[in-house]
């Protein structure tokens, strides 16, 4: 899995074992880094790029 597109955003979560990635697909994800898995997917959520993520 992951994106299908340029990835144009990152954000860590503060606790270190997550991240959340903004890409041109339209969507954004959830990671677990530690595993290197993807835990969750915003697609339906995003209506163009995304251009910047947050936690």
């Amino acid at each position: 899995k992951g994106h299908g597109e340029e990835i144009l955003s990152l954000s860590y979560f503060p606790d270190g074992q997550r991240m959340i990635s903004g890409s041109d697909d339209k969507t954004a994800r959830q990671w677990d880094l530690k595993a290197g898995k993807e835990i969750e997917e915003a697609r339906s959520d995003c209506e163009g790029y995304v251009y910047a993520v947050a936690v």
